[in-house]
């Protein structure tokens, strides 16, 4: 790292530390980060990055871009802001960031602001683009970026997960999909009449069986979750509906697709059979992780060169009651053969569209339990911080490297073009099942009228003056809102049948930008 890189990057570390903590206190679940993501683009735009908001179906989703001169490379910064439920206190009632997204957010924010200013002092042309990426732990975002063209022009894309250790990810993700399957059968008495009823139950049951015995015909890195998510009401009622959810795990999107047709088909035949009907819903789908290695090797000697995080006596015994009670100092070598994970992350998706890696420093304490609240206890803390300030510094001086010397992006890509000849899908436009999210705050309804409470809704802007808002249900226009004296938008609605309506605003001459989805239960 050269002095004014190393001057640029040590001034940022209140950037970090604000955008670690302003994160983790809003800890808002996926599809539901309205806060979050309000935040990040304002501190964004307030940093000159051109924001784009509400992309891909998600509301929460945005895209804030920097570019400096013309042709020069581009690079993306995936940045994620999803908490988890009940991680966030010992006895399990509120939200938390039990898998560090805070810190996942700074690093990104931190690591485009100091590039940002570095290459405008050296006069370097260069494209950063930060994408907004909510929803990761459970119906992840960057699938729909990569399947809607976001990620296609990058020379590189850049992932920035708080862990354990030092060292640079060299292992592949799992690809994984979810499956649910709804049975519908017919009740009855089940001891006085059990033979007028079908049970939903049984065929529900008789999948399970059957996916099971599924297992000793598949490869062996195939993982097949399931559980019962409604199996009746009342053991004397024959269940006329019971359904199950189901996650598909392998090293290829591919075997990860012909296992979930082949247990639809299970469900199928096993309908048939008991004389149920089934019902069958395809949900998130992340590809497997493609991992470029001399993107990892350019990283790694960075990492060398920057070095561990070190941590101060009382950073040390902050944590020893947690997980290992260590915090690692030493940097893990980079490995000589991929290696794999059985985990997976919608960081796939995008590591098919351009090289991509993870850096890792030590920003918790070596066997810390993912997804736990032991994890919420350490993602303000000094070590935390210190840790992730040094993923920003490998990132940043590795993106240097790469500006400074293109023979390497060239080499990268090359590399990137190989591994990725069989992709597995093409770009298609595809966009998340609006059923799916939750309504967004401040919209409510009447008996024959919606009603936005500007106020309430964090991704609107706060000027109301020139706001425009359309509703759109069953993707046709329903109709425009204007503001009343009490600075509601209200828009009367007849149409009963319609359950689901998404909302749009635009101000002047702005295009249209999703904020809201709202379901009339």
């Amino acid at each position: 790292m050269n002095q004014l890189l190393n001057e640029i990057w040590k001034s940022h570390q209140p950037l970090v530390e604000e955008v670690a903590k302003t994160i983790g206190d809003f800890a808002e679940l996926s599809m539901e980060e309205y806060r979050s993501a309000a935040y990040l683009c304002d501190t964004l735009q307030s940093l000159d990055f051109k924001i784009s908001r509400g992309l891909v179906g998600y509301p929460t989703s945005f895209t804030a871009m920097y570019e400096h001169g013309q042709g020069g490379p581009s690079f993306g910064l995936l940045c994620e802001y999803d908490a988890l439920p009940g991680v966030g206190d010992p006895e399990g009632t509120i939200n938390g960031h039990g898998c560090g997204h805070n810190l996942f957010a700074a690093g990104a924010v931190a690591t485009a602001a100091i590039m940002k200013e570095w290459i405008i002092r050296q006069n370097i042309p260069c494209k950063l683009t930060v994408f907004g990426c909510p929803s990761e732990e459970i119906y992840g975002s960057k699938p729909y970026y990569a399947r809607n063209g976001y990620f296609q022009d990058l020379d590189c894309i850049i992932g920035f997960h708080p862990l354990e250790f030092n060292g640079v990810l060299y292992a592949q993700h799992n690809a994984i999909q979810s499956r649910a399957y709804y049975f519908h059968g017919k009740s009855s008495h089940a001891g006085a009449e059990p033979e007028k009823g079908i049970s939903a139950l049984d065929a529900l049951e008789l999948m399970n069986v059957a996916a099971n015995y599924l297992r000793e015909h598949v490869t062996s890195d195939v993982r097949i979750s399931y559980i019962i998510e409604h199996g009746g009401l009342r053991p004397n009622i024959v269940p006329d509906f019971a359904s199950s959810q189901y996650t598909v795990r392998a090293q290829q999107l591919t075997t990860v697709e012909d296992v979930g047709r082949r247990l639809d088909r299970i469900a199928e035949g096993i309908a048939y059979a008991v004389g149920c009907t089934v019902e069958m819903k395809t949900g998130y789908l992340y590809a497997n992780t493609i991992v470029n290695r001399t993107l990892a090797h350019l990283a790694y000697q960075h990492l060398k060169e920057l070095g561990a995080p070190v941590f101060t006596p009382e950073e040390k015994e902050a944590v020893k009651d947690i997980g290992n009670g260590i915090l690692l100092e030493s940097i893990e070598a980079l490995p000589l053969v991929l290696g794999q994970y059985t985990a997976s992350t919608d960081e796939g998706d995008a590591s098919w569209c351009a090289p991509w890696i993870r850096v890792c420093t030590t920003c918790l304490a070596d066997g810390t339990p993912g997804h736990s609240y032991d994890v919420v206890k350490q993602i303000t803390s000094s070590s935390a911080i210190k840790g992730t300030m040094q993923t920003v510094g490998v990132i940043c001086s590795t993106l240097a490297n790469l500006l400074a010397e293109p023979q390497i992006l060239e080499e990268m890509k090359k590399e990137h073009q190989e591994n990725t000849k069989l992709h597995p899908y093409e770009v298609n436009g595809a966009m998340p099942d609006i059923e799916l999210f939750p309504n967004s705050p401040g919209i409510s309804h009447t008996v024959d009228a919606l009603i936005v409470d500007p106020c309430q809704t964090p991704l609107l802007p706060m000027n109301t003056e020139d706001l425009v808002i359309s509703v759109y249900a069953d993707n046709s226009l329903l109709g425009k809102m204007s503001a009343d004296i009490d600075g509601l938008f209200k828009i009367k609605f007849s149409a009963s049948n319609v359950k689901s309506f998404t909302f749009k605003y635009c101000c002047a001459d702005s295009p249209e930008v999703l904020f809201g989805y709202y379901h009339i239960k």
